[in-house]
């Protein structure tokens, strides 16, 4: 009996210690955070510019097709006291006799200052592949020379320019593309200023499986736009054959983008029916339906972005 009692005692005391072993143990580390996505930035007195590619990570044996959005941001007025509305103004003067004088002074003074008001003007951006890359398109833009025209900027006002590229396999870490941005500042000068995207290559399962960023729904609208506004134009012309035909190609956007990023499938499954019952509304040139259609997709690749 009393040996029992005493073996029972050990497992008993070597119970404890394990359990204040347990207990002592340094926690096991934490899994890393996945490593942020890389963002390349530039800035130029008046406008700032980010340039990331829709995916971190791609595949080293084959080609991949990739949206690159690059982001313009004007600076913002310090001296406003709330957010500035975009807005399209259009300036007339009049030049007839009743203006002479003093009258068409003020008009052109106040013309100047319109004028002064804008931050950045004749912007223009040029994106080149590196690496073997190569530049498909820039969405809903026709480059000259390679440079596309973007709108002027008034203090406060965002925009986007999304690029479709083609990537052929590499190893590592690989720049990608290279962003250039040059323009007129307030006073006149011209300001430039460049950025490199970058993705590195892998054959790692799970590196490739990673979400996308907000570039592969923003890029996949912005193409849906421009098919879109390519079969409105079909359309008013009679060519409904190959209307139906860029209508095919935007859903076949709309699917591969679902599957990537689900978070985005119902917005552009939407937008993809909207635009096909754009276009089948179409039954004139010039009508009601073909400018609202070409209006919608207009905005949405050269419109003004909300947020940073």
């Amino acid at each position: 009996m009393g040996r029992t009692f005493a073996l029972f005692a050990v497992a008993l005391a070597s119970l404890a210690a394990a359990a204040m072993a347990a207990l002592l143990r340094p926690a096991a580390p934490k899994p890393a955070d996945p490593r942020p996505i890389p963002v390349a930035t530039a800035a130029a007195p008046g406008l700032r510019m980010r340039a990331v590619l829709e995916r971190q990570y791609l595949p080293t044996d084959r080609d991949t097709n990739a949206y690159l959005e690059v982001d313009l941001v004007a600076d913002a007025d310090p001296a406003a006291g709330r957010r500035r509305v975009p807005v399209n103004a259009v300036l007339i003067l009049d030049r007839s006799g009743s203006m002479s004088g003093v009258k068409i002074d003020r008009a052109r003074e106040a013309a100047r200052a319109l004028v002064r008001a804008l931050v950045a003007r004749d912007v223009r951006v040029r994106v080149t592949g590196l690496s073997g890359a190569s530049l498909d398109r820039v969405l809903g833009y026709e480059p000259d020379a390679g440079w596309v025209r973007v709108p002027d900027f008034a203090a406060g006002e965002e925009r986007r320019v999304l690029v479709k590229l083609t990537i052929p396999p590499g190893r590592g870490l690989a720049d990608v593309a290279a962003v250039e941005l040059t323009f007129a500042g307030a006073t006149g000068e011209r300001r430039t200023a460049r950025a490199v995207a970058q993705a590195t290559f892998t054959s790692d399962a799970s590196s490739l499986a990673q979400a996308p960023t907000q570039a592969a729904a923003a890029g996949a609208s912005a193409e849906m736009a421009e098919l879109a506004q390519q079969a409105a134009l079909l359309q008013e012309k009679g060519d409904r054959r190959e209307a139906r035909a860029r209508l095919d190609a935007v859903k076949r956007v709309a699917a591969q983008v679902a599957r990537v990023a689900p978070a985005s499938a119902a917005e552009i499954a939407r937008a993809a029916i909207e635009y096909e019952r754009g276009v089948d509304a179409i039954d004139a040139p010039g009508g009601v339906a073909s400018k609202k259609l070409k209006a919608r997709a207009f905005d949405q690749v050269r419109a003004p972005v909300a947020g940073w």
